[in-house]
């Protein structure tokens, strides 16, 4: 239904957040923009550069979006469905199941990779590397501000001695 298919988008991340960048970008253009302003405005001026530079980014994002839902299924969508031939012409009947199959032993197989990897003494390095290195910068910044504190210290005293010399 449409209301599920709205609750997965606003879960996921990835498309709706560039979409929401653009759509703020595109009022952002709207106000500042007087070919977006008014129909004889667009019709003698046609969209600034600006203003198709944001729509192709908005349909190249979709069409990628869509293209990652649909797989191979450009060059491959015989192997989907069952193409008949009868006397009115072809017909052609998409099976989603033989579509969602694949995709789903695809992603189950990356998902066990994924976890076998998650258990492995190289990845269990790679996180405490992370960690290590989180903490040094947390250390270094620490430094910075005790820095920043010594060196106003410092010039404060220093003005002040200045004043009273």
């Amino acid at each position: 239904s449409e209301r599920g298919i709205k609750s997965i988008m606003r879960s996921c991340p990835s498309p709706c957040a560039k979409l929401m960048r653009y759509k703020k970008r595109l009022e952002e253009l709207r106000e500042a923009d007087p070919s977006l302003q008014s129909i004889p405005n667009f019709l003698d001026n046609g969209f600034s550069r600006k203003v198709v530079v944001a729509i192709r980014a908005v349909k190249s994002l979709i069409e990628s979006h869509m293209t990652s839902f649909s797989g191979d299924i450009s060059s491959n969508w015989q192997n989907y469905g069952d193409l008949r031939h009868s006397d009115d012409g072809q017909t052609f009947e998409f099976y989603p199941s033989k579509f969602i199959e694949p995709l789903r032993l695809q992603l189950e197989s990356r998902l066990q990779l994924q976890e076998m990897m998650y258990h492995s003494q190289l990845f269990i390095e790679y996180v405490d590397e992370r960690r290590k290195l989180h903490l040094s910068r947390q250390e270094l910044a620490k430094r910075d501000d005790v820095g920043v504190f010594l060196a106003l210290w410092i010039w404060c005293r220093w003005k002040l001695r200045k004043k009273l010399n």
